[in-house]
């Protein structure tokens, strides 16, 4: 039986190895290029948005059609 702190090791996302980690440093320095590049999915823009998005606020005027959008 797995004890509640292996059970949360286990939830935990897997550590990246040195290859990964340099394979991954251009693309993180490019994020346009990797957003426009043609094996670049909606799925995978979707996680690139949710990875670099800390915080999105919307605004609405009262008795308006107005909306401010704000990301962070």
């Amino acid at each position: 039986m797995q004890t509640e702190h292996e059970r949360e090791l286990a939830r935990q996302p897997a550590q990246l190895q040195a290859t990964e980690m340099e394979a991954i440093r251009p693309l993180a320095k490019d994020v346009p290029a990797l957003w426009n590049a043609p094996t670049t999915t909606a799925t995978d823009r979707q996680m690139i948005a949710r990875l670099m998005l800390e915080r999105v606020a919307v605004p609405v005027e009262t008795n308006s059609e107005h909306v401010e959008l704000t990301c962070n």
